[in-house]
């Protein structure tokens, strides 16, 4: 099963990490708001940790959408909630 992480960096700024078992690639959709600045994969025990470093426009709830499609063709969308500090 697959798990994240969201990290706050500043008012604007997250980093948000995505931790697959499997050999899934998981891509960023377009995402209202969001501007992604930096991303990275690293494969360790866990499986593979995908890496998005992403800014907002202003302080507000955001929505940061994903998605992989599976090796059966089926896929699957993920949506992360970031609340920025007023």
């Amino acid at each position: 099963m697959e798990s994240y992480a969201i990290q706050q960096n500043s008012e604007t700024s997250f980093t948000v990490i995505i931790t697959s078992p499997h050999s899934l690639t998981w891509r960023p959709l377009e995402s209202e708001g969001i501007s992604i600045v930096g991303n990275d994969c690293t494969i360790d025990e866990n499986g593979s940790n995908y890496i998005w470093t992403v800014e907002v426009e202003k302080p507000g709830t955001y929505e940061f959408r994903i998605l992989h499609q599976s090796g059966d063709g089926v896929y699957k969308k993920l949506v992360i909630p970031l609340i920025s500090a007023t």
